[in-house]
């Protein structure tokens, strides 16, 4: 368990990494804000 996560999960199957953590959706976010702004 990711204490950093805050909330949502992460699954690895194999090399595929499936990302449903708030932090990701969070930095994403952040990400199209900027480049909106």
């Amino acid at each position: 368990v990711e204490p950093s996560l805050i909330g949502g999960l992460i699954v690895k199957i194999g090399s595929k990494l499936i990302d449903h953590s708030l932090k990701t959706k969070l930095m994403r976010l952040q990400l199209a804000m900027k480049g909106v702004g």
